[in-house]
């Protein structure tokens, strides 16, 4: 009996477990999302900057949430092009066109501001920061 069970856990491990633990399967070490920024931002009328994320699930839609320095937040989807969507391979680009946040003065040169990726549900996905610089007269 004992022989039985040793031979059927054996059996398991051997072509069950490269299944599970590849790349694709589902015990692998799944890739944590990361979201990157390209800037600072220089204050000027049309200001805007490209936000990209990599390691999102593949099709997974995206929303963005700028938070300021007093933890509030603003979802500036409305003035992200293209609306952000993991690719197949869970990567996605976007620019944000943030001159209303500047012109509205939302946001302030030199302090750091904390951009999150959230799913569909706002659940926090990846986070990043992001500066604005004052415009050289």
């Amino acid at each position: 009996m004992k022989k039985t069970i040793g031979l059927l856990v054996t059996v398991v491990f051997v072509f069950v477990g490269p299944v599970l633990l590849y790349p694709g399967g589902s015990l692998a070490k799944e890739k944590t999302p990361t979201v990157e920024v390209a800037g600072p931002v220089k204050m000027v009328k049309k200001a805007s900057v490209t936000i990209i994320g990599k390691g999102f699930k593949p099709g997974q839609e995206i929303s963005i949430l700028l938070t300021d320095n007093d933890g509030i937040q603003s979802d500036i989807e409305y003035a992200l092009d293209p609306e952000p969507k993991a690719d197949a391979s869970g990567a996605w680009s976007t620019k944000w066109s943030c001159s209303d946040f500047i012109r509205r003065k939302m946001v302030k040169a030199g302090k750091p501001y904390n951009l999150t990726v959230t799913d569909s549900d706002y659940n926090p996905l990846a986070s990043t920061t992001l500066s604005f610089l004052e415009e050289k007269k």
